[in-house]
This record gives C-alpha cells, sequence and structure tokens, in this order.
C-alpha cells in the first residue's frame, strides 16, 4: 500500500457517450496503476464509499482537481 498516494474523489465529465459520474480511485505513484474503486452517476453514495476506502487502506484522501492534480481537500491547520 506504500505505492499509493491516497483515495481519490474525481468528478468524470459528461461527454457525448456519458451523462458524467463521480468516480473514486485508488492513486498510485505511477498514474497508469491507478485503481478505480467505485463510480457513481451522483454524489449520493460516494462520499461515503471514499470515505471507507481511506478508512479500510489507511490511505489519506485526495480530491482531483480540474486538471487532474491531487490536493488534500480539508485544510490543514499548522502546530
Amino acid at each position: 500500500m506504500s505505492s499509493f498516494l491516497g483515495v481519490a474523489l474525481r468528478v468524470v465529465p459528461p461527454d457525448q457517450a456519458n451523462d458524467g459520474a463521480i468516480s473514486i480511485v485508488l492513486e498510485h505513484r505511477d498514474a497508469a496503476l491507478a485503481v478505480p474503486v467505485f463510480t457513481a452517476p451522483d454524489g449520493v453514495d460516494a462520499i461515503a464509499e471514499w470515505r471507507a476506502w481511506g478508512r479500510v487502506l489507511g490511505l489519506p484522501l485526495l480530491v482531483a482537481d480540474a486538471d487532474g492534480a491531487l490536493r488534500d481537500p480539508f485544510r490543514r491547520v499548522s502546530a
């Protein structure tokens, strides 16, 4: 599990073939090895799945920005 960066919440934008979705992805240091673990048409179940995967795997929760960059979803308070 140490090769994985975290569990990311990604918005899959709509296109001609799909209506769009929310995807939960196990993000690997090598992007080609990232593993989608859950996809839903809306965010109703996605947040619960995202948190559950992070908790079970002991990995940080991440959010993918529109450009694909990963970031921490919560502000950290410095000591």
